[in-house]
């Protein structure tokens, strides 16, 4: 089966096809009626029918956690200090990359990161996890403030390079956001302790 998340084009779209006018083809489907596709009750409903529900095992669970946690060590947590009004204020949380490392851990999952508006001043995702043996959808959207490119970015390609950059940041900012709603605290909560 095709991952309907992957940004490589289907397999059928890159198929060796004849080249030309194919006549007999088209007078084939003109002379058919056109197929009526079925309501469908979810876009998701063929990812959840292709993965069988079965209980995951929960210390086995926990041990994986506090694997992929010792694995990352202080990568699973980002952290940094900012200046406000009352002071000095530490901002920490689970990263990006230790997020998906838990999905993969988790197992059964799919991600995925949609733009949903873009304006020069802003862009605005939609980070969905979605866990397939508990036919769960988590829906995470994350508005980024764009900047200004700065220096050398502010020209050209570069400033396409850095527009591309920020992007990216709010998507795995969405995804991210997602992926730590849809799985279970004491699941994350077991890697970063």
């Amino acid at each position: 089966m095709h991952d309907p998340f992957s940004d490589a084009p289907h397999p059928a779209a890159t198929a060796a096809r004849p080249t030309g006018p194919q006549p007999e083809v088209l007078e084939q489907l003109d002379a058919q009626p056109a197929p009526q596709l079925p309501a469908r009750a979810s876009d998701y409903a063929d990812l959840f029918a292709s993965v069988p529900r079965a209980p995951r095992d929960r210390a086995a669970m926990l041990r994986a956690a506090e694997w992929v946690g010792s694995l990352l060590g202080e990568d699973a947590i980002y952290s940094w200090e900012a200046a406000g009004k009352r002071g000095r204020t530490l901002i920490e949380g689970p990263t990006i990359g230790l997020a998906y490392a838990l999905a993969s851990e988790w197992g059964d999952t799919a991600t995925r990161a949609l733009l949903i508006e873009r304006t020069s001043q802003r862009a605005k995702f939609r980070g969905e996890f979605i866990d397939l043996q508990r036919r769960t959808l988590v829906v995470r959207e994350y508005v980024f403030g764009l900047s200004p490119p700065p220096g050398k970015f502010a020209d050209g390609e570069q400033r396409i390079r850095w527009e591309t950059m920020q992007e990216q940041s709010a998507a795995s900012k969405a995804v991210r956001g997602a992926i730590l709603a849809g799985l279970p605290v004491w699941f994350v909560d077991a890697a970063i302790r």
